[in-house]
């Protein structure tokens, strides 16, 4: 069986340490009863992915990140 740690991250990891010692759960009782609180979970989760990427394509090459993020920066807010 695999460790909680391998099966998903982050605010979810304890409950699947909890989960993994019990019976075998049905969908009813594994699904999030508030779409709410799910969706802000996945904004959440997407915003730390988001950030690791980043910092992924700075440390390969820091001088094209860098000019991507000058031309973004640069970059008329309307058309001329």
């Amino acid at each position: 069986m695999a460790s909680p740690d391998t099966v998903v991250r982050g605010a979810v990891r304890l409950v699947t340490a909890v989960a993994v010692g019990a019976d075998a759960l049905g969908p009813d009782q594994i699904r999030m009863a508030d779409p709410i609180a799910w969706r802000a979970l996945r904004r959440q989760l997407d915003h730390r992915h988001d950030a690791r990427r980043a910092q992924l394509r700075f440390r390969r090459t820091p001088a094209t990140y860098l000019a991507a993020l000058e031309d973004q920066l640069l970059k008329p807010a309307l058309p001329p």
